[in-house]
């Protein structure tokens, strides 16, 4: 059946089964992003890359972007600088003020996490990739700028769902369900 599905779609779907106790391979980092590149935001890729354990030269990768100054900023805070992190909290604010305060608390790692997809399936691979990790500081990220930012009111409300069983102590649950939904919505 997996042969079938579009590369991302084969992805998430790798992914959402080996979450819930299948005994799949799930993808490697590099795999992840080649299948999800295209719901991915350029600017933010070679920090995603670091940030999933994938060596990268920013300064080679950014300077390749009209947006370099953004590009290797997120790569700065993705090395744990804390100067670059406040300048890129301070870009999000720019742009939409009450996502900028909301991730305000967040580790680097999750919010280059959070920023990279530019679309509802990138970052439902990215969230089931981070709870793969353990990282659900990331996966509530991701879907708290899911939340935030998109204008379809049913992934608003199912970006809102899977961040609240996040924040509930990891309502396995919860997540689940919220979880199903979105895979049934996007795949």
């Amino acid at each position: 059946m997996l042969q079938y599905l579009s590369p991302d779609n084969k992805v998430v779907t790798m992914l959402f089964l080996k979450w819930l106790g299948m005994d799949v391979e799930a993808p490697k980092a590099e795999e992840l992003i080649n299948a999800i590149r295209s719901s991915l935001d350029p600017i933010f890729l070679p920090a995603l890359r670091r940030v999933l354990g994938i060596n990268v030269d920013c300064r080679k990768e950014c300077s390749r972007l009209s947006n370099a100054e953004i590009c290797n900023m997120a790569c700065t805070a993705a090395d744990g600088d804390k100067h670059a992190l406040k300048e890129l909290i301070e870009f999000i604010r720019g742009i939409k003020p009450d996502l900028a305060d909301a991730l305000a608390n967040f580790s680097p790692r999750a919010i280059v996490q959070a920023l990279a997809p530019k679309s509802s399936l990138g970052m439902l691979a990215l969230i089931l990739n981070a709870l793969l990790s353990n990282d659900y500081e990331s996966a509530k990220a991701i879907a708290i700028v899911g939340e935030y930012a998109s204008n379809v009111r049913i992934l608003k409300q199912l970006f809102g769902d899977l961040h609240k069983a996040i924040d509930e102590g990891g309502n396995v649950d919860g997540i689940k369900l919220a979880l199903a939904k979105l895979y049934y919505l996007q795949v």
